[in-house]
């Protein structure tokens, strides 16, 4: 019995220690799967619930950046086009002329002009520079421009162009009819552009600055004047501005443009004596280079032609006869003269070879002086009743009436040195000859311009290519020529 008994509790004790066996068996081996099978669930849960939140950065941020580039469109028809254009070029700034003012003072009444002092001189020789000074008349451009200035003075320096320390950015300048006054047309704006202008009247009675103006929208290239005084400016178009090449008529008295002509490729307008008409020449690249028409300053417009003739010059250069009824082109070819009035052709004069011009003059005996330009290295002609006679030394460029010799001399700017000869027609002798940049007080640049005015016969005006603007003068007994200088270059205050 007691051994059935310590067997049984064998077997017991056996079984029980199977039953554990197997239970820890199971408990142990269920742990690890459930483990493998629960552990990556957490982590597909928890790389799902960062990446969805990445992926909705990524979203909003995505969209955040589309939000920034996106545009608004605005749709323009025109016929069965629709065009789209950017939001963005409507919000860009406009486009304007950078203009430099550091060149220009204007001073109110009661104002002094605190700049450098003036220079030292003898009695004698401010009593010369005085009589230069005379009174202005009171029916002259000069003073109807003076009167609406209230007592302001003006001051100015033309600027350089960029690139070069010898030449100003004066595009253009001329004397008005009666030469109470001379109009220069300064080039603003950048380097390269868009242009503006600045307009400058100088006073040749008392050779000071009447008024300065600045027409910002403007890129005036040439300028003639009208008998009554108004402005004929050429200004050139500017695709940056969106204007257009055109001529403009303007009041220098009440600072008011009158009207403006549109004419593409247009080169120059050139005031008709009779103040009612303006004749227009075109660029040597216009399909209508070798065209002259005639406009009437009635049509605001400026759209229909008077009067249009085809000539055989590209792109000539005009010139009235003193009694305003014929017209003189000249060009690479041939002197043409044209009737005012209806531009019929009168006749013409063939050029010398290779020959074209760059300065025309009428003579009061209704002869023809025609300079090349600088750059053909020829001389230059005159020009009467069918016969063209070369004369002088090669020449500048620019021709200029004399006044001092009562009509029966006139002066060409000759190409060596700068040299201003004066000569008798039809004799064609030279008279007289200086060099204005060796005149003292010696000044650096080669003459551009030369003016001679009605009631200072005796004196002349000088602007040189680097800006400097001076009179040329001389005592009674004495030989040589003083100068004067009331403009002051840049170039030359460097110097």
């Amino acid at each position: 019995m007691s051994r059935w008994i310590r067997s049984s509790g064998r077997i017991l004790s056996g079984c029980m220690i199977g039953a554990s066996l197997v239970f820890m068996t199971v408990s142990c081996g269920e742990t690890p799967r459930e483990k493998q099978q629960t552990l990556p669930e957490e982590k597909l849960r928890k790389e799902a619930v960062s990446g969805g939140e990445k992926k909705q950065t990524a979203v909003s941020s995505r969209q955040n950046r589309q939000k920034k580039k996106k545009t608004v469109f605005k749709d323009h028809v025109s016929g069965s086009l629709k065009v789209r254009f950017s939001a963005v070029s409507e919000e860009t700034e406009k486009v304007q002329v950078k203009a430099d003012f550091s060149n220009v003072r204007i001073l109110n009444p009661g104002e002094e002009f605190t700049g450098k002092e003036p220079k030292r001189i003898s009695a004698k020789e401010r009593r010369l520079l005085e009589s230069l000074r005379t009174a202005r008349g009171a029916d002259t451009l000069a003073s109807g421009i003076a009167s609406s200035r209230q007592g302001k003075k003006f001051f100015w320096s033309p600027a350089m162009q960029e690139g070069t320390a010898r030449r100003s950015r004066i595009a253009c300048c001329e004397l008005s009819p009666d030469s109470s006054v001379i109009v220069f047309a300064e080039t603003l704006g950048e380097d390269r552009g868009p242009f503006g202008s600045r307009i400058v009247y100088l006073d040749t009675h008392s050779w000071t600055i009447l008024h300065v103006e600045h027409l910002l929208n403007y890129y005036i290239r040439e300028i003639s004047f009208f008998p009554d005084g108004s402005i004929l400016f050429t200004c050139q178009g500017q695709q940056s501005l969106r204007t257009a090449d055109m001529a403009v008529h303007f009041d220098p008295v009440r600072s008011r443009v009158l009207g403006e002509y549109k004419r593409p490729g247009l080169r120059k307008g050139w005031a008709s004596p009779d103040g009612k008409e303006f004749f227009a020449t075109y660029r040597k690249e216009s399909s209508s280079g070798n065209r002259i028409e005639c406009y009437s300053l009635a049509d605001p417009e400026g759209k229909d032609a008077l009067f249009t003739v085809q000539g055989e010059n590209v792109s000539p250069l005009l010139v009235f006869s003193p009694d305003g009824k014929t017209l003189y082109a000249c060009g690479d070819k041939t002197l043409e003269s044209y009737g005012v009035q209806n531009l019929k052709k009168l006749g013409k004069t063939a050029l010398p070879e290779g020959f074209v011009c760059g300065d025309l003059l009428v003579n009061p005996d209704g002869s023809l002086i025609a300079a090349p330009e600088e750059s053909l290295r020829q001389k230059p002609v005159w020009i009467r009743d069918g016969l063209c006679r070369p004369f002088g030394e090669l020449s500048g460029g620019y021709l200029f009436p004399v006044p001092e010799f009562s009509g029966k001399v006139f002066g060409v700017l000759l190409s060596k040195k700068g040299r201003a000869g004066f000569f008798t027609f039809p004799a064609l002798e030279e008279v007289r000859s200086i060099i204005p940049e060796e005149c003292r007080e010696r000044t650096n640049g080669k003459p551009w311009k030369i003016f001679s005015v009605k009631h200072r016969k005796d004196l002349l005006a000088v602007l040189d290519l680097p800006g400097n603007f001076y009179l040329l003068y001389r005592g009674k007994a004495e030989r040589k020529y003083r100068k004067e200088i009331l403009i002051s270059s840049p170039y030359r205050e460097r110097k």
